[in-house]
């Protein structure tokens, strides 16, 4: 009872992360087709010098299959002077929440290699240690712990939502550097119309 428990946890987070719409006559007889579709789909978009490899990772079911084709992008995370870009964090998120629970240990080399990374301080603010005990019916916290499959589901949404966070605020950031340097731009402008009218006027008089 306790592994369908987990199970069903695993499921419903699998479902809220990588949500795949079914067809109209709800069979799911197609589901290896949609798959296969959906990796021709990212093979299509991606190159051989480390670009992205995938432009819906949504669209892929549980496998490794992009976790082996961003293998250029996951080992820059060994690279301590790399800057990560948003759309690199963007492109690890889709790989974290890509990998299937049998292969737990490499979503924990992604965790510890975003945790000790120095371009990437935020995460280790933003990033949890999730809850391994199971939850009761009536809510509260239960003395056993939770199986492998529900450890997998809560640390891949621990680490999707701290990279949200890290992704927000650079994006922010970016915004604000940009209306900075617009104001610069704009003072400069004011500064020399104010200098021509100066100008003009000690000329005139």
């Amino acid at each position: 009872m306790d592994q369908l428990k987990d199970a069903l946890v695993d499921g419903l987070v699998c479902n809220c992360l990588n949500s795949v719409p079914s067809d109209s006559s709800g069979s799911t007889g197609s589901k290896g087709t949609e798959s296969d579709d959906s990796k021709s789909f990212c093979a299509a978009s991606g190159d051989d010098s480390g670009g992205p490899v995938c432009s819906n990772p949504d669209r892929l079911s549980r496998s490794l299959w992009l976790y082996e084709r961003e293998s250029i992008l996951l080992a820059k995370l060994d690279d301590v002077d790399w800057d990560f870009s948003v759309e690199e964090l963007i492109r690890i998120k889709g790989v974290c929440s890509s990998i299937p629970s049998k292969s737990h240990k490499l979503l924990e080399g992604i965790r510890m290699a975003l945790w000790h990374h120095p371009k990437i301080p935020e995460f280790r603010v933003y990033y949890h240690v999730p809850s391994w005990k199971r939850t009761k019916a009536d809510g509260t916290p239960s003395k056993n712990n939770c199986g492998n499959a529900g450890r997998h589901s809560r640390m891949m949404v621990s680490i999707i939502h701290a990279l949200n966070l890290v992704i927000a605020d650079r994006n922010r950031s970016s915004v604000a550097i940009f209306s900075l340097y617009y104001f610069w731009v704009d003072l400069r402008i004011g500064y020399a119309i104010v200098s021509l009218y100066y100008v003009a006027i000690v000329k005139k008089y």
